[in-house]
Order: C-alpha cells, then structure tokens, then sequence
C-alpha cells in the first residue's frame, strides 16, 4: 500500500491511545499457559498484526480464544499443551517469549517459525540462556529462526543477561515458571517490567530486586485483564503537536509504566509543554498526556540508561530532532541494529531523504536541526511499522509532504494510525 501524506497546517486533537501491543502479547500468551480450562477475558485489546499472529499461535497450542473485533475484546480459555508449528510473522516479542514458555514442556515438540524478517533478528541471546537451565533449543545457524525445540526438564539457574531485554528476560522468567527451583536473571539496566507486573497481577510470585527478577515453579492464575494503551504509539501524536505550530493533543488513557516513560524525560528536558493528567492506578498506571506547540525547543542527547527507556521512540525522536535548531545526539542505541529493520539505517535514510542533516554512527546518530525539513520523498518502510509512522509524522510537519510505501506495516501497533491525518 502507497500512502502519501501532506504537509498539515494545523493539528489540535483528541486521541484515545491504542491498546498496549507488549502487554496485549504478553496477557494472551500468560492466560493460554494458565491452569487447565481457566478463562480470561483481556478488554481493550490491541488487534493489530503482532497481537494476532500471538493469538494463532496459542491457538496452534492448545488453548481456546475467542475475538469480538467491535469491542476489542479476546477471550482466552488455557488448553491441554500440545505439539505445535508456529509461525509469529513479525513478532520478535512473541518468538522470544514463546521460546521460553515452550522449553520446559517435557515430552512436546515444537517448531517457531516467522516472515523473512524474523528470520533476520538474533534469537540466540535467548537460546543461550534457556540451553543453562537444560533447554534444547535448536536455531538455524545458531542465530535464527526457524526454531525448534524439544521440551525437556528444567533447573532454575542464577542468570545475568549482558544487555538488558525486556523480551530476553521475559522468555527465561516463562521458563522459570516450568523449572525445578528458582530461576533469576539480573539485567545492567532495567527494562520495561510488564512481564513482572501481569505475573504478580496472575498470582505468580515474582520477587523484585533492583536489576534481579526472581521466580519460583507456580501456576499462573489469571484475572480479566484491560490493556492500557501504548505510549509508544502515543509518542507520534505528541511530536506531530511539538512540530506543527501552534498545534496541540490530548492523548488518553496512555500507559505510564516507569520502564517505559523516557520519552516524557526527554520531553520535558527539551522545554516541551507537555503535561500528565488524570493519573490512574491499576497492575499498570495509566493517564492522559498532553502536550501544545512550543517553539524554543532544545536539542537533546539520549544516552546511556535511559536508551532502553525508549528504544522504540527513537525513530520518531529523532524526527523530532529535526525541527528544533541545534545538534542533538543519540548514542548507546545499539539494539535498533536488531529490530524490524535496521533502525540505525532506516532511520538514516528516511530522514536523509527528506531533507535532514544527519550522520550514522556505530551506536546511534547525530542530527543537525534546522527547525524544518523539505520533505517530498518517497519513502519504503521496509516492513517497519515504526519507520511507516514516523515517516508519516516527518511529512505532515514537512513542507512537501511524504509518499510511503509499504505503508500497510503500521498495522502492526496501530491499525487506525493514518486517521490522525484526516
């Protein structure tokens, strides 16, 4: 699909955000592996692609779900486990934390499998770790996808994982849920924590010490469960307002979980008017977010613990990057090499293309803002959806507008996103 996009001469909006897609996977995931014919009811439910290939494949699994695409609604009923074929399709978040529920499903055989750009993410980061509680995870070439897996006994293990990964660390604290004695895994910095909220939200114990989450052999037991939305998708709509003069949004009902707020650090160090509104307490925090035009905006440098913070805002902030005069810096962004794309590349040629003064770096880039862009080029989101909508938004505040091609890809997180434009 081809979407172009003009330049918007005004912007003032309310939107509801998007249901979270990490913790829509992650609920769906955790209530097919509860106690046998349990049944959960996840409101608000993200069905974008990401969120359905999940579906499937606890469906393949054994579990029962059932889809009210009018109001957002899945129902999961957990399944006897069975022998499975899986395909993801694009979903690193569903690959990895499936790896990890799988390993310890003694006597079950699996295959995991996804689209040719799974094929391309490293999963043996994964593997490594699951292979010291006694896993046999078998990648294709040692490093990818296809998968296949033999479930056998696990033992917990004391784990330290050398680059913090929300998804990493999900997939062993799912094994550790199957294996004999405690299992724990120590990141150097802290990830986004929804893995641990949902379990302690399912009656799981898990303990939590600084950068350690640890987790006992138990029985997940689950709640119905709303999904909160997602500020990663959120993030678009605020700097669509911070670029667009005079401009303004009220995002509602964003998620505002700690591990995942960086974007708001940022915004507020830079001099945004951006405020946090109606806050409300749940397994999550949630709240409404609103930001308006503000033309003295400084530029900024992301870097160090605050990267994994916001490693998925990085393409739209460094749009943001553009329109405010001065140099900004993103370093120690290393991980957007082993995205859906290369985001250190795509990003690169995304905004290059349309106008922006940017240099590549081995971990990150350099903008040079101007305070405005040109825009008018063409642009392929190469499969993804982060860069589909972040080209989106750098064309609305562009003075030629974009085409995108490839622009079906936002559907993954946020099937209704080109309705901001209208």
């Amino acid at each position: 699909m081809i979407k172009k996009i003009s330049k918007l001469k005004s912007f003032s909006k309310t939107i509801i955000a998007p249901a979270d897609k990490s913790i829509t996977q992650r609920a769906i995931l955790f209530s097919s592996l509860a106690q046998l014919s349990t049944k959960t009811i996840i409101s608000n439910a993200l069905l974008g692609l990401d969120c359905l290939s999940t579906i499937e494949c606890v469906r393949q699994l054994g579990a029962n779900v059932a889809i009210d695409n009018a109001k957002n609604i899945v129902e999961v009923t957990a399944g006897s486990i069975k022998n499975a074929t899986l395909n993801v399709g694009n979903s690193g978040t569903a690959m990895r934390l499936i790896m990890g529920a799988l390993a310890g499903q003694k006597g079950y055989s699996f295959t995991i499998d996804g689209d040719s750009s799974i094929r391309k993410r490293p999963m043996a980061r994964v593997s490594e770790l699951l292979e010291k509680m006694g896993a046999k995870v078998i990648l294709s070439n040692d490093k990818y996808a296809p998968i296949s897996i033999q479930g056998t006994n696990l033992i917990g293990q004391n784990l330290t994982m050398p680059i913090a990964s929300a998804q990493v660390k999900s997939a062993v604290l799912l094994a550790g849920l199957f294996a004999k004695g405690t299992t724990s895994i120590t990141e150097p910095t802290k990830s986004r924590d929804h893995t641990e909220r949902l379990l302690q939200y399912f009656d799981v114990p898990v303990e939590i010490s600084g950068n350690t989450a640890k987790i006992t052999q138990a029985i997940i037991k689950p709640k119905n469960t709303h999904i909160v939305g997602d500020i990663s998708s959120a993030a678009f709509s605020l700097v669509l307002a911070a670029c667009i003069k005079n401009a303004k949004v009220l995002v509602k009902n964003v998620g505002l979980n700690p591990t995942r707020c960086g974007i708001l650090d940022v915004l507020n160090q830079i001099g945004a008017s951006v405020s946090v509104q109606n806050v409300r307490h749940d397994y999550e925090s949630f709240g409404d977010i609103k930001l308006e035009y503000n033309s003295n905006l400084l530029p900024f440098c992301i870097q160090g613990d605050i990267v994994v913070r916001l490693i998925d805002e990085i393409p739209i902030l460094a749009t943001l990057a553009c329109f405010i005069k001065g140099t900004s810096i993103i370093k120690d962004a290393s991980e957007l090499k082993v995205k859906e794309s290369n985001r250190i590349d795509t990003v690169f040629d995304m905004l290059s293309a349309m106008g922006a003064d940017i240099e590549k770096t081995t971990d990150g880039m350099v903008i040079h803002g101007t305070g405005k862009l040109a825009g008018g080029a063409k642009i392929n989101t190469n499969g993804d959806h982060r860069i589909a909508m972040a080209a989106a938004v750098t064309g609305a505040a562009s003075d030629s507008g974009v085409e995108i091609v490839g622009a079906e890809c936002a559907n993954v997180s946020y099937p209704k996103f080109y309705d901001m434009f209208n």
